[in-house]
């Protein structure tokens, strides 16, 4: 693949709700339709992050777990960020030890989302994936 070749591909985050979705086939036409199209797009690559691993080892039913492990194997991971930051100085506590502070970002996310999703979110946003998708809405960050 050539350099100009690279530069077209796009990175998708794919939610989990996707893929436990997909395996437990509880996932309406349009949504499948959907899907078929990305997947037939030869400039889309696909990626999740280890926030998806998280939640797919909570799985209860051990074959739908096992699957969604596998898969997971197959697929592009981003790397992942710390949501929360250590920052040196004044606290209550003692001077000049870590204060630890969430990160603005995931804060303002949480705003908006809930936990989970503005954890995948915040880790597309800061993996430079612009798009996130999962089954009940679609995000480009700008």
């Amino acid at each position: 693949m050539s350099i100009q070749e690279d530069a077209k591909i796009k990175k998708v985050y794919l939610d989990t709700c996707i893929f436990s979705r997909l395996i437990d086939a509880r996932i309406n036409e349009h949504q499948l339709s959907a899907l078929d199209e990305l997947s037939e797009n030869p400039d889309l690559n696909f990626v999740t992050s280890k926030k998806s691993f998280e939640e797919f080892i909570r799985t209860k039913n051990d074959s739908t777990r096992v699957a969604l492990k596998m898969i997971y194997k197959f697929i592009e991971k981003i790397p992942n960020q710390n949501l929360i930051h250590r920052e040196m100085g004044f606290n209550r506590m003692a001077f000049n030890r870590p204060t630890f502070i969430e990160d603005k970002l995931f804060s303002q996310l949480k705003e908006i989302f809930d936990p989970d999703d503005s954890e995948h979110i915040f880790l597309c946003n800061e993996g430079k994936v612009r798009l996130f998708f999962n089954l009940r809405q679609s995000n480009n960050f700008k």
